[in-house]
């Protein structure tokens, strides 16, 4: 208190504080500087203090983040449109969203599966705030069902974290798409007359030029169509996933018939893949896909349909098939016929001298699509994997190279057991394969005439009619998708 009472001393003219001298030398007015400062900075905070506003709850601040986020996407009078882009390796959704405050939200999309309930539907949303605001999805919609696919590899997402907001547009980040780099979604008003651009009949057109439709084992039914040019005489083959939305063409070559396409000396392999979206029932090709042929070039960028129908065939002598076509307006081409078949002049299915495919046997199927694993376990209880060697030399094979298909298993000594069928492949044209079972063999267990007739009659039944057509799996690498047309058994091949 000494201080306050020099002050006091000093306002009522009394003595200087510092009469008879301060210590250290100190001139007596410093001093009283220093006192006066003290003073004023306390009192300069303590007002500070006392006239600071009160700051809101951790509570009040969560339930006004949330409410402005509601406020953003309630706001727009036609809802949001996302060009959705799952993933990298895929094409391009149209998705309209028309949030209400009440908690519900109406979804449209370009996604006719499953009878076409993903293109219109109101579920419910909530807005939660944890680290950051999150928009989440609760009820089952299309981004679950995308979520799902490929065995819920392909990528897509339906909990979104909120970034900002930019130029009029929400910027969202994905939460539920399984790690990585987060997919970036861009919330965009919607005009008046944006729903009129999702495409729904030439997709669901599309998918009926398939052998199946749907998912099988999680992975997507392609379609293979032979888009051909009368004016110039060429076919072109490309195949279409269209629950992962993309296509590649394959190759081109002169001739309309499976019999001039084979024989013409006039052909280019194109291998081109790229994604694909879906507007006012036209398809777009994200990336177009240029190539020559018979001194001419072609760039395909997009098609419309028109005259869609459906007819029947026959893939095999005793089979009951059909096919789509329609007349097709193609970019910068003009008019093509477009028929699906089964069949494609350029494949890398049996590409090089020495192949050597293999799969799980559980990713074999009968004509219900239900696995024949427990066939062949049946008959080859240690079988782990179904090979198809095509030139090769199986592990113990001594006898110059192999060309067969069968099982491989493991004995309780970990040792291979081979159980082999030698075949004679008559044609690897395209994607087609043909051959004959022979009678040779490459079991490797001791006496194996039961292991023999079992090998036999397995393979006579999945491999009916001596010819298997193959169609590339565009969201999995050297996947491949094999089809036997006169039994209808279906499985996968990995190289």
């Amino acid at each position: 208190m000494s201080g306050v009472k020099s002050i006091v001393q000093l306002i009522k003219g009394e003595k200087s504080p510092c009469e008879g001298g301060c210590k250290g030398g100190v001139d007596w007015q410093v001093h009283v500087s220093r006192v006066l400062f003290f003073f004023l900075l306390i009192f300069t905070l303590s007002s500070c203090e006392d006239s600071r506003p009160e700051l809101p709850s951790v509570e009040e601040r969560v339930a006004e983040s949330i409410e402005a986020l509601r406020d953003e996407l309630t706001d727009p009078q036609f809802g949001w449109r996302i060009d959705y882009k799952p993933t990298v390796g895929a094409g391009t959704f149209l998705i309209l969203l028309n949030f209400d405050e009440d908690g519900t939200v109406r979804i449209q999309s370009d996604v006719p599966d499953d009878g076409g309930v993903y293109q219109n539907q109101t579920i419910s949303y909530r807005i939660d705030q944890e680290l950051e605001t999150e928009l989440v999805l609760e009820t089952y919609a299309v981004f679950h069902y995308l979520f799902e696919l490929n065995q819920n590899s392909f990528g897509a997402e339906f909990e979104f974290i909120f970034d900002e907001e930019d130029d009029g547009n929400l910027v969202f980040l994905s939460k539920s798409d399984g790690g990585g780099e987060p997919t970036e979604l861009i919330f965009q008003p919607a005009g008046a007359s944006d729903s009129d651009l999702i495409s729904t009949e030439i997709i669901s057109q599309l998918s009926q030029g398939g052998y199946r439709s749907g998912s099988l084992a999680g992975i997507n039914a392609t379609s293979i169509y032979q888009i051909y040019l009368p004016s110039d005489n060429v076919s072109i083959f490309t195949s279409f996933d269209l629950g992962n939305r993309q296509a590649k063409v394959h190759g081109a070559a002169s001739g309309r018939t499976y019999q001039e396409v084979l024989s013409t000396s006039s052909r280019t392999n194109i291998d081109r893949l790229t994604d694909i979206s879906f507007i006012s029932e036209e398809v777009i090709f994200e990336n177009p896909v240029t190539f020559s042929i018979g001194g001419n070039n072609y760039s395909i960028s997009s098609f419309t349909s028109s005259g869609f129908q459906i007819s029947d065939t026959s893939y095999c002598a005793a089979g009951d098939d059909s096919y789509v076509s329609f007349e097709a307006d193609v970019s910068s081409i003009g008019a093509a016929e477009m028929m699906s078949g089964l069949y494609s002049s350029h494949s890398t299915f049996v590409d090089d001298d020495t192949e050597f495919y293999q799969i799980s046997d559980i990713f074999m199927f009968d004509e219900n699509e239900e696995s024949i694993q427990s066939d062949v376990l049946a008959a080859f209880p240690n079988s782990i994997v179904f090979v198809l060697v095509y030139n090769g030399v199986p592990r113990g094979f001594d006898n110059g190279t192999f060309t067969g298909l069968g099982w491989v298993g493991v004995d309780e000594n970990n040792a291979l057991e081979f159980y082999l069928r030698e075949m004679n492949v008559t044609n690897t044209s395209g994607n087609l394969l043909e051959f004959d079972l022979a009678d040779g063999t490459f079991i490797t267990v001791q006496d194996s005439l039961d292991e023999r007739n079992e090998l036999f009659d397995l393979t006579d039944q999945i491999f009916e009619g001596g010819a298997l057509y193959t169609t590339e799996i565009l969201s999995f690498e050297d996947l491949f998708e094999v089809y036997n047309p006169c039994n209808g058994y279906t499985f996968f091949l990995s190289e």
